[in-house]
């Protein structure tokens, strides 16, 4: 059997953004599908799925028999050396690639994503909501306990109010990453808010957005400790893990971070370190689940948790699943459609997908839905290659 077909459509997946869709065929008749990650929004993904730049991966792609999903995505890997494979659209786009080959190989094997990785540890995926937050505590409260009555028992904020302009409207310095005295009380105020409403039983985690300096990461999760929050997401920016694991050892609240770390190359130093309490790569950017499994397994050398992060459209979410059904240290999933009314349109499943805060996988080949062609017309007339 080989792949006969190869392309990446873009597609309104998640919001507004469009995002590729590849397509892999083969002579036998069976067809994957993956959705490719936020950084290779609109026609990044086709420059390089289907080889219009370097490096052409429609070249190496094409021919090659689908079940040997490592040898492939080790050729893509080594052939983009010099294209940026370290992190960014590049890994996004494989990321794409590494879905639809592990779609198309459990649809030739008769059997679920989670299986063609090694097999499940469980179905039943648990999914927290992120609700972003809101101007005042009042909002807060209030989009937490609509979470909650939607079935939800974790829930993330985000608590910067974001860099540049919008922190000088807030009076604040744009360039200086430290906290100030009234932004830190407000922050106190807003997640107070949120535990006299929802209470202590619902999972809640807190997201900095690597916006702060040290002492100021230090200031604020001295603050929050008596919230006893699930996490405390990305206090400082990515880049130095020595200055993250002073914040990890100045604080109980567990430290997560790693949504902005690309491979199992990214997350070495930072496992080593031990300067995260649990970790958060997005498998979109990192290159998509089989290298999202070699993560989660570095991992569980150090006893860390994996919740990935997630920012995606229902294919991404799903193929995500797939991951968190085939590894031990799982903790949770990430999921970012509350507030889209047709998030799960482009495809179909039983039911909705996420459902009273889970995800439930089920035995279907593949990774068990299909696509909405009505829908996907919809939203680009010019998708018809994706039904071919």
């Amino acid at each position: 059997m080989k792949i006969t077909e190869v392309c990446s459509i873009p597609i309104h997946c998640h919001g507004t953004a469009k995002r590729g869709i590849v397509k892999l065929a083969t002579d036998e008749g069976y067809v994957g599908y993956g959705e490719v990650g936020e950084t290779a929004t609109e026609h990044l993904s086709a420059l390089y799925v289907e080889g219009l730049v370097y490096p052409h991966w429609k070249n190496i792609l094409l021919g090659k028999n689908p079940l040997n999903i490592n040898q492939i995505l080790r050729e893509l890997w080594t052939g983009s050396l010099f294209a940026g494979r370290t992190g960014g659209a590049l890994l996004s786009a494989l990321s794409g690639v590494d879905f639809a080959l592990i779609d198309l190989k459990g649809k030739i094997l008769g059997i679920p994503g989670y299986q063609v990785v090694g097999g499940g540890f469980r179905q039943r995926i648990r999914i927290y909501q992120d609700t972003a937050g809101g101007a005042t505590p009042h909002d807060y409260a209030k989009h937490g306990a609509t979470a909650v009555q939607k079935g939800f028992d974790a829930i993330k904020y985000d608590l910067d109010v974001g860099y540049g302009v919008h922190r000088a409207e807030f009076g604040y310095d744009p360039y200086n990453e430290h906290v100030t005295n009234r932004e830190l009380e407000l922050m106190v105020e807003k997640v107070q808010a949120v535990r006299d409403t929802i209470g202590y039983d619902v999972d809640v985690a807190i997201d900095l957005h690597g916006r702060y300096n040290v002492p100021s990461a230090i200031r604020i999760a001295k603050a929050l400790e008596r919230f006893q929050l699930l996490w405390l997401e990305e206090p400082v920016p990515p880049e130095n893990i020595v200055a993250l694991r002073e914040v990890k050892n100045a604080t109980s609240i567990p430290i997560c971070c790693g949504e902005n770390l690309y491979s199992k190359w990214g997350f070495r130093d930072l496992l080593i370190m031990q300067a995260a309490d649990i970790i958060m790569p997005d498998i979109t950017q990192v290159g998509g689940i089989l290298e999202g499994k070699r993560i989660a397994d570095l991992a569980d050398l150090y006893y860390i948790p994996v919740a990935p992060h997630n920012n995606c459209g229902p294919m991404a979410t799903i193929a995500m699943a797939h991951l968190c059904a085939a590894i031990p240290n799982f903790l949770l999933l990430e999921w970012h459609g509350a507030r889209i009314p047709d998030w799960d349109a482009i495809i179909h499943w039983d039911g909705p997908v996420i459902s009273k805060g889970y995800l439930t996988l089920k035995d279907t080949p593949g990774l068990g839905y299909t696509l909405n062609e009505k829908e996907i017309l919809k939203r680009n007339p010019e998708a018809e290659e994706l039904f071919r």
